[in-house]
């Protein structure tokens, strides 16, 4: 309310220099809160940070990204000592380990490979072509005869 008593005082007084002035003071306290606060609670925004807190709450040290492939999650996950690389469709049929994967993705697929379990999901809006509205899943191969956590 200060602020915009200031400025349109300044505005009614013809004091174009102090006008400008408290209206750039008043842009910059918006955009400070805009990007400490706000942005980083709005879910779109956070899906790599979530995806990585899956993958160290599971115990992954390594993952490949299969359907997933944003760049920012190997920077979080990095942040918790976790090895991403990029990866195909294939690698879920002779590998091992975590893999990141979209619910739709797994879908598509013509075979679902066997031994995957989701060891955890991820609701998330995926921005490409077009809105894609999707579960981000960790899945986890384990050996044979190995049992869950």
């Amino acid at each position: 309310a200060a602020w915009a008593g200031g400025l349109a005082l300044a505005w009614w007084r013809c004091r174009l220099a102090d006008g400008v002035v408290i209206a750039g003071c008043g842009m910059a306290v918006v955009v400070a809160i805009a990007y400490l606060d706000w942005l980083g609670r709005v879910p779109e925004l956070t899906v790599s940070q979530r995806i990585a807190a899956v993958l160290k709450e599971a115990g992954a040290r390594e993952a490949a990204l299969v359907h997933y492939k944003e760049p920012s999650l190997a920077w979080y996950a990095g942040e918790r000592g976790i090895t991403v690389h990029e990866a195909g469709e294939s690698e879920l049929f002779g590998g091992g380990g975590f893999a990141v994967v979209t619910r739709k993705g797994i879908a598509g697929m013509a075979e679902m490979p066997a031994g995957w379990e989701t060891t955890g999901a991820v609701a998330a809006r995926l921005y490409n072509a077009r809105l894609l509205s999707t579960d981000i899943l960790v899945i986890e191969r384990r050996p044979e005869g190995a049992t869950s956590k």
